[in-house]
């Protein structure tokens, strides 16, 4: 197997560690309490990943469906991805000139439970559990594992007047990495380490409509050899009516296994 170099994400930086904790401080989506919420967007990334070369590239169009419904929380998140370079998360360096897949991704599910209201306890609590289902084309190893992955998470959250502090400690259980090595053209098979990861940060109501906020990510190393990944998003959400959600934010990675940077919008309305 080729030597591991990096790690990365495929996804949109609200759908790594800090999603849920984020959408818990920011109200996530344009309707707020029991309901529908559609959300989609656009995503982009690029960075070296340890290739010498910036011509690394990911974008993301998700639809995500959120249903709420008393302190209970389901998430569906169907992404488009159009990504040329390498293999994020095994880390492949391209030998050939650089290769592009695009299409359906991995789909992610996930349920998360209120156990503190933020209104009746010291702090908000949330307990999820996501699943990423394998619903890209196994062959475009760029895109998909070609397995399932498990995370278990909780979410921590608490308002101070105008501004909300929020956290997130999260486990994955990671599926094994099946990749097509491109000088042998043969199939491989990889065996990650489940990682740790955690999310920190804090948002600024400016206005009753406009938020602005600051969020860092972690994500422990899937291979001996690499970083781990290490990243910070600058984002703001506006409300522009009882239902619509407006929310864009920059990423910049501090590791050779995040991006170098990134850029990325969303709109939602709730039913």
């Amino acid at each position: 197997m080729k030597r591991l170099l990096v790690t990365g994400a495929i996804a949109s930086v609200f759908t790594m560690a800090g999603q849920s904790a984020v959408a818990q401080a920011l109200g996530q989506g344009a309707y707020t309490g029991t309901g529908l919420t559609v959300t989609t967007g656009v995503d982009y990334s690029q960075g070296e990943y340890n290739t010498g070369s910036s011509d690394n590239w990911t974008w993301v169009v998700p639809v995500i469906v959120k249903y709420e419904t008393g302190p209970v929380t389901l998430k569906l998140n169907v992404p488009y991805v159009r990504t040329k370079g390498v293999n994020r998360e095994v880390g492949i360096a391209q030998v050939a000139a650089s290769e592009t897949q695009s299409g359906l991704g991995d789909t992610v599910g996930s349920v998360f439970y209120s156990l503190l209201d933020p209104s009746r306890a010291v702090v908000g609590l949330d307990l999820g559990l996501k699943v990423k289902f394998v619903t890209a084309d196994k062959d475009d190893d760029l895109i998909t594992t070609g397995n399932m992955d498990y995370s278990l998470q909780a979410d921590a959250y608490k308002a101070f007047g105008a501004v909300t502090a929020f956290g997130t400690l999260g486990w994955v259980a990671k599926g094994d990495i099946d990749f097509r090595d491109r000088v042998t053209n043969q199939w491989e098979t990889a065996n990650p380490k489940d990682p740790w990861y955690v999310s920190i940060g804090a948002s600024y109501k400016l206005t009753q409509e406009t938020s602005m906020g600051l969020a860092y990510d972690w994500r422990e190393k899937l291979f001996d050899g690499q970083d781990n990944i290490s990243e910070a998003t600058l984002f703001v959400t506006h409300k522009l009516t009882g239902r619509w959600k407006l929310q864009g934010y920059g990423v910049a990675g501090f590791s050779k296994a995040s991006p170098d940077w990134g850029l990325g919008a969303t709109v939602g309305y709730g039913f």
